[in-house]
């Protein structure tokens, strides 16, 4: 079996070089393969020669920003 790192996020060129991550991921793991992950709606920003995956970014029925209710009395 063979092992793969995923480097996810939205693709923002002027404020990380993931080119640079991804080469330094893959010369320090040279048998494991190394891709991109982007929401579909934003692949059309990752350059062709990045190894980029995609998927709809999901709905969600919460507040990301709210914490759970905790209480348990």
């Amino acid at each position: 079996m063979k092992t793969a790192i995923l480097v996810s996020g939205v693709y923002r060129p002027e404020s990380v070089r993931v080119h640079i991550v991804l080469n330094e991921l893959s010369e320090a793991f040279p048998d494991t393969d190394v891709y991109f992950h982007t929401w579909d709606e934003h692949k059309h920003l990752v350059p062709d020669y990045l190894n980029v995956e995609s998927c709809p970014e999901p709905t969600l029925n919460y507040d990301t920003m709210l914490d759970p209710d905790t209480d348990t009395d």
